[in-house]
């Protein structure tokens, strides 16, 4: 059995262990929700620059389109004649 005074000294190190831990496990909790965050950020406008790219892309291939079908419609009626 211990004295009592080493009891209380356990005692009391338990308890400073134990905030410690909360304080640490909190700490950690409130950097994950930050990270969480900017994580959601940056996946929210690394999709909006992928849209637009997508938008822009799909706008040069149409205007693309547009402009050969108007060429070869020219063709056409120049054999046409």
């Amino acid at each position: 059995m211990l004295a009592p005074w080493a009891q209380e000294a356990l005692r009391i190190g338990d308890q400073i262990r134990a905030r410690h831990h909360a304080e640490l496990l909190s700490s950690c909790f409130k950097a994950w929700r930050l990270q969480t965050g900017v994580y959601r950020k940056v996946a929210t406008r690394f999709a909006a620059i992928m849209q637009r790219g997508l938008s822009a892309a799909f706008r040069h291939w149409h205007d693309y389109v547009v402009d050969i079908r108007a060429a070869n419609n020219k063709a056409l009626e120049h054999f046409r004649r």
